[in-house]
């Protein structure tokens, strides 16, 4: 007598890798989005860290944003973010390539960095948003005593 398989349990087998399959990719998807997410996140926070640290080891701040960050250089270089002026970096996170701006604003006291973000409806957006905590900005960059160029 042999044994075999019948057609209809290989039909219920194929069935259910295709509902596993099918799980697994979305699960994946979501991942590689939290990934992204994180790894924009990092870049904004390190970027942050980068320039406060240049402005106090340096005195002074340089006039281009991103030359005082190997993140934010990082993150021009690899199409993450754009200058939008020498002291203002437009982020890209999903659909929104404003999603967030990064700036240095100059005032009579010195100069401070501050972060803001769009008013998006884009889900990888709105997930970066809630994953940086915006009450951290604006940042003081060594007050007054900073030389602005």
């Amino acid at each position: 007598m042999k044994s075999a398989f019948t057609m209809i349990e290989l039909i219920f087998v194929i069935v259910i890798i295709g509902i596993l399959s099918s799980i697994a990719a979305i699960k994946l998807s979501a991942t590689r989005d939290d990934a992204k997410i994180a790894l924009v996140a990092n870049n904004i926070k390190a970027s942050t860290d980068e320039i406060v640290s240049y402005a106090t080891a340096q005195d002074t701040l340089d006039n281009n944003i991103s030359s005082m960050s190997k993140a934010l250089d990082y993150m021009i270089k690899t199409n993450q973010a754009t200058i939008d002026s020498n002291q203002t970096v437009k982020i890209k996170m999903g659909n929104v390539t404003d999603c967030a701006k990064l700036y240095i604003q100059k005032n009579s006291t010195g100069a401070i960095l501050n972060l803001s973000f769009s008013n998006s409806t884009d889900n990888l957006c709105n997930a970066l948003k809630n994953t940086i905590k915006i009450s951290n900005y604006p940042i003081k960059i060594k007050g007054a005593t900073v030389n602005i160029n």
